[in-house]
C-alpha cells in the first residue's frame, strides 16, 4: 500500500506541475486511501497537505482548509515541528483568503516561535512572507513592505548559508582529492620500490645460481680430471 502511495504522489506532483489540477487531486486523493491502508500517520498528513494545496490553487479555500487542519493534526506538529511548519504556514495563508484573521494570526504566531527555535531561515522566509499577506489584508501596508523585507533578509541569509555549506563541501572535497591523489603516489612508489626491489631480487638469485652452476662445472671438471689421473697411475702401476 505504501509503495502504490508513493507512486500515486509522484504522479499527481506530475499532473500538478503541468497544471492539470483535477488529475493531481485524484492521484493525491489515491495516495490518501493507499497509506490509510498502509497505515501512515506522516503520509497521511503529507496527502492531506497536497489535497489541501491544490484545492486552494483551484479556488476552494474551504475545502483547502479542512483538509489543512485535518494534516496539521495528524502531523502531531509539537512532536515533528519541521513538518508542522509546512503544513501549518500554508493552513494560515488560507485562514487568510477565508478572512478568518484570528484562527491565521494564531497559526503564524506558532509557526514564528518553532521555526526560530529549529534556526531555518526556509521557514522563516516563507512565514514573513505569509505574514506580509496577512498584514495587506488586515489593511497595515506599511507593516506587510517591512514583513515582505524581513523575508528577503532571512532569504539572503539561507543562500548565503547555502554558499559557505557549498564552499565548504568544495574545500572538504578538494581536501579529500588532494588526500587520494597522495595516497596513490604513496601507493605507485611503494610499487615501483617493490618492483625494484624484485628485480635485484630475481638478479640475485640468476647470479647466485649462475655461480653456483660454474662452480658445480669446475668441480666436475676436477673430478673428471682427477678420475682420468687416477685411472693413468693405476695402469702404470699394473704394466
Amino acid at each position: 500500500h505504501l509503495e502504490e502511495a508513493y507512486v500515486d504522489t509522484y504522479l499527481a506532483k506530475i499532473f500538478e506541475q503541468k497544471q492539470q489540477l483535477d488529475s493531481a487531486l485524484i492521484y493525491y486523493q489515491l495516495a490518501l486511501i493507499r497509506d490509510c491502508q498502509g497505515g501512515s500517520k506522516i503520509g497521511i498528513a503529507i496527502c492531506y497537505s497536497n489535497i489541501g494545496r491544490i484545492l486552494e490553487k483551484m479556488g476552494d479555500y474551504a475545502s483547502a482548509a479542512e483538509n489543512l487542519k485535518s494534516a496539521y493534526d495528524m502531523a502531531e506538529p509539537e512532536k515533528d515541528i519541521a513538518l508542522g511548519l509546512e503544513i501549518g504556514l500554508p493552513l494560515a495563508e488560507v485562514n487568510i483568503k477565508l478572512g478568518k484573521m484570528a484562527e491565521a494570526e494564531n497559526y503564524l504566531r506558532t509557526a514564528e516561535a518553532k521555526a526560530r527555535k529549529i534556526k531555518s531561515f526556509y521557514l522563516l522566509t516563507d512565514l514573513y512572507q505569509t505574514r506580509s499577506l496577512y498584514e495587506q489584508k488586515s489593511g497595515n501596508t506599511l507593516q506587510a513592505l517591512l514583513n515582505l523585507q524581513q523575508a528577503q533578509s532571512y532569504a539572503d541569509s539561507m543562500h548565503a548559508k547555502i554558499d559557505k555549506d557549498r564552499n565548504k563541501y568544495l574545500e572538504i572535497s578538494y581536501n579529500q582529492q588532494q588526500t587520494q591523489q597522495k595516497q596513490l603516489k604513496n601507493t605507485e612508489q611503494e610499487e615501483t620500490l617493490k618492483k625494484r626491489n624484485l628485480h635485484w631480487a630475481i638478479g640475485i638469485m640468476v647470479t647466485v645460481l649462475l655461480l653456483s652452476a660454474g662452480a658445480i662445472a669446475i668441480l666436475i671438471y676436477f673430478l673428471k680430471l682427477r678420475r682420468k689421473s687416477a685411472k693413468m697411475q693405476h695402469h702404470m702401476e699394473t704394466v
